[in-house]
């Protein structure tokens, strides 16, 4: 996030280094972009974890190598479509993949 960057002098082509949560696992990423949100943390005691300003996006198999138990993750998935009626094709499509559904849970969140 912009005010993470700014607060790090991060830039897009800096290298910075990711550490699972039992800090076992280290990996070195590259920045490819920095988003913008005006979200802010619930509350004046969040903890840092839960502060929208510290959200980091990263490909799903970057996430996979610093997953601390198997069947256990803090990974949440979000893709937004353009359009409700590409739901059902999406669905198709990521059925198609190598995602284990008995792992991770498929959900449009298409109800009002």
């Amino acid at each position: 996030e912009k005010r993470l960057a700014e607060l790090n002098n991060l830039k897009v082509g800096d290298k910075v280094k990711v550490q699972s949560g039992d800090k076992k696992e280290t990996l070195e990423v590259e920045i490819i972009g920095i988003y913008e949100t005006n979200e802010q943390a619930m509350g004046q005691q969040v903890p840092p974890i839960m502060d929208p300003a510290n959200k980091l996006y990263m490909p799903h198999s970057t996430m996979k190598k610093l997953e601390v138990d198997q069947g256990i993750s803090s990974v949440q998935v979000v893709y937004f479509l353009n359009d409700p009626q590409y739901i059902d094709a999406f669905k198709k499509e990521a059925k198609k993949s190598n995602i284990d559904f008995n792992y991770y849970k498929l959900d449009a969140h298409d109800s009002l």
